[in-house]
């Protein structure tokens, strides 16, 4: 043998994919979604786009819509 080594072939496992933004619950029982939304180009700060979700028994699934942007 030459001292060779073959690999075995595997599938890769996918890629996980991070969290895009963060839903806080405010002490009135309403959601808030903050996600990253870049660096101002003028004043180079970072820039997060915010939005309050109000309490309702579909507030979970529209601040997790709008926190993925579906």
């Amino acid at each position: 043998m030459s001292g060779a080594s073959v690999g075995l072939m595997t599938r890769q496992a996918a890629p996980r994919q991070r969290q895009r933004g963060t839903i806080d619950a405010l002490p009135s029982g309403a959601l808030r979604v903050r996600a990253y939304a870049g660096v101002d180009p003028l004043t180079k700060r970072r820039h997060d786009l915010t939005e309050v979700i109000p309490p309702g028994p579909n507030a979970a699934r529209e601040a997790e819509k709008k926190r993925t942007g579906c």
